[in-house]
């Protein structure tokens, strides 16, 4: 399970008194579905190619990744069928690692590496404060 540290926690206290509790909702799942564009963003990365690959990329599997808002945030997932086999950490094939495709857990630890998350809410929170 991944854990948020977060920090500039006087900034949130502060839009936490500005806004209403719809707004501050608003504002909180508006920042969580802007974290999940940038998962998207990372899973949606193909690895280079092997050298002596024949097989033509279709993109089918980046252009099935997908953000979409909920009521509690977002959700980033994908659409193919066979999605699973090739970037979940729990289904992952054994070629598939080899070749270096990032899986779920990875995405979200690049995520969490990039030290952007507290500053997406801390933008979605500030937006007009």
């Amino acid at each position: 399970m991944a854990t948020i540290d977060v920090s500039g926690l006087d900034v949130v206290q502060e839009a936490m008194r500005k806004l209403t509790g719809g707004e501050f909702r608003r504002r909180v799942r508006e920042g969580t579905y802007m974290v999940g564009k940038e998962l998207e963003n990372v899973m949606k990365v193909y690895p280079p190619k092997p050298a002596h690959s024949t097989y033509v990329r279709q993109h089918h599997l980046e252009q099935a990744w997908n953000t979409q808002r909920t009521n509690n945030g977002a959700v980033v997932a994908n659409s193919q069928t066979y999605a699973r086999w090739v970037q979940s950490a729990k289904d992952q094939v054994w070629f598939h690692k080899l070749t270096g495709w990032t899986t779920d857990e990875q995405g979200v630890k690049r995520i969490e590496d990039m030290d952007i998350i507290s500053n997406l809410m801390e933008k979605a929170l500030m937006a007009g404060v």
